[in-house]
């Protein structure tokens, strides 16, 4: 691929090591082939840099050459879902090769959309590509019977292609995925103008109560200069709760995002059964998105007077008990904040997120630098999901480059104007010049001619 303008060059691997590139969106891809029990199998990851990379190519490898010597087999008199719970448990929570809460999701997508439907009843033996693509094609919500959202489908279509990627690794002609076609997504449905947010006079109304003075059991609010900084911070809900003091520097005007709080099912560590309730444990942020980056004014100014409120606190949302509070306290907070500040728009707490990135968006901060301070996995997902903020300021944009043109236009045409006049007046004076000139030539000559007569 062509390389971008002012990147990097990526370092050169020994032979046999693979190789790196950049991807379009100038993250960074690594390719390299492995050899496993005498078959070869291709590796792809790719990264946000160079190390990344290295580290997505390690946990590939090795989730290969443990599905290698565990020896995933196909059982066809099996159904399908129940091959996928012996495999979701067996290989997925047992080896722990993912994330708890990344397991919760793989087994709520499996309860909901596979275990009880056609295909899930289905033989292994009869599982085929059109089965799977009918599937995918009429999956319902199930609380209003409404088509499945495309993120929900694009978890089953994920969940369905990695299940049979491991059965049949040995034999990926076999593979009934191969031809299946992936859920696409819908642009014009997922225009960031059908998101809730909040416009710039609700921002401001907010941010007013966040400011006013706290005093317990009467006026103002502990956490709401905590609230107003995961709009200008666009911080997800369980990264907000998971930063501490130490994360911010407000002389330097820096924070750093490198945890998160995260809910997961509570379950017996031995059996993997599920148990009563949730935990909350602490995990890198979505994706391992960790960054740092400079605090925007606005940021800055609400931290340093929530800092000067809470010396002693150890969380940005401290329980006093130098605790983290909870995901419940912070939305009642949050909804009290609302509605002091007369706001009735559904906004969530991610919804501040969304509204955070879109008002940097309308004043055209570079969207590669939203991407990257939001953690989003790749600046194509900020496309993606902000689609309309960004037609709009395209158009605003060109709007802004028109005016500029017609005004030097209309400068240049005014120079014009001027110039031309000004050789006008100099032509007509030095016209009028020469007549007088002449005129007075002539007067004289005659006089002296008269003189000689």
């Amino acid at each position: 691929m062509t390389k971008i303008q002012n990147q990097p060059e990526l370092p050169k691997l020994p032979h046999g090591m693979g190789g790196y590139a950049y991807t379009k969106e100038g993250r960074i891809r690594y390719r390299k082939q492995i050899t496993v029990k005498n078959k070869k199998i291709s590796l792809d990851v790719t990264g946000d840099s160079v190390s990344d990379a290295n580290k997505l190519m390690e946990e590939r490898e090795r989730e290969e050459r443990r599905k290698a010597k565990l020896g995933i087999s196909i059982e066809r008199t099996k159904t399908l879902e129940m091959q996928m719970a012996e495999w979701l448990k067996k290989y997925k929570l047992d080896t722990k090769v993912i994330k708890a809460e990344s397991y919760d999701r793989l087994e709520s997508t499996f309860r909901n959309h596979i275990q009880g439907s056609d295909l899930g009843h289905a033989l292994m033996d009869n599982v085929t590509t059109d089965l799977i693509q009918e599937t995918l094609n009429s999956l319902k919500n199930q609380r209003n019977g409404d088509e499945l959202s495309y993120s929900s489908k694009k978890k089953v279509y994920e969940l369905l292609n990695a299940f049979f990627s491991d059965i049949y690794a040995t034999a990926p002609y076999l593979n009934p995925m191969v031809r299946v076609v992936r859920p696409q997504k819908d642009r014009d449905a997922q225009k960031s103008d059908d998101m809730i947010i909040f416009s710039d006079d609700e921002i401001e109304a907010l941010e007013s109560v966040a400011y006013e003075p706290y005093i317990p059991g009467k006026s103002g609010f502990k956490h709401g200069l905590g609230i107003m900084a995961i709009l200008w911070c666009f911080l997800r809900e369980g990264e907000a709760l998971a930063l501490t003091w130490d994360d911010i520097d407000l002389t330097k005007g820096t924070i750093r995002i490198n945890k998160a709080f995260k809910r997961i099912k509570d379950r017996d560590e031995v059996s993997g059964e599920l148990l009563e309730g949730q935990k909350r444990v602490i995990e890198a942020p979505k994706y391992n998105s960790k960054r740092s980056f400079k605090l925007p004014q606005p940021a800055l100014d609400c931290l340093i007077e929530f800092r000067n409120r809470n010396p002693e606190s150890r969380y940005l949302f401290d329980n006093g008990k130098g605790e983290a509070i909870s995901e419940s306290t912070l939305i009642r907070s949050y909804e009290n904040m609302k509605a002091r500040a007369g706001l009735t728009k559904d906004v969530t707490i991610h919804g501040l997120r969304h509204t955070g990135i879109s008002y940097y968006l309308r004043y055209k901060v570079p969207v590669e630098v939203i991407s990257k301070n939001a953690g989003h996995r790749s600046i194509q997902i900020t496309y993606d999901t902000y689609y309309s903020v960004l037609e709009e300021h395209k158009d605003s944009a060109i709007e802004e480059f028109n005016d500029a043109y017609r005004k030097r236009k209309e400068e240049k045409e005014r120079r014009k104007s001027h110039r031309s006049g000004h050789r006008s007046e100099h032509k007509s004076r030095h016209a009028s010049s020469h007549r007088n000139s002449h005129r007075t030539s002539h007067k004289s000559s005659h006089r002296e001619h008269k003189n000689n007569n």
